[in-house]
């Protein structure tokens, strides 16, 4: 899979979503509002990683734990 610029996911279907690398740089209408896309769950939750909602700065561990939740 291959990574691009930022996408915006407001824009794109379900099914677009579903053809993005774990990972892929995405943000919601506007581009300061950066994440890490992870996955849609099986109840149609998107799972992103919002680079500005990780707990005291760690980010990584915030990604990972997202990354797993998004698998289950």
């Amino acid at each position: 899979m291959k990574f691009t610029k930022a996408k915006d996911i407001w824009a794109m279907t379900k099914e677009q979503m579903e053809k993005l690398p774990r990972g892929q740089w995405v943000y919601a209408g506007e581009k300061t509002a950066l994440g890490r896309f992870y996955g849609i769950r099986s109840t149609g939750v998107v799972v992103v990683a919002w680079k500005n909602n990780a707990k005291n700065n760690d980010y990584f561990q915030y990604c990972k734990t997202l990354n797993n939740y998004a698998r289950g």
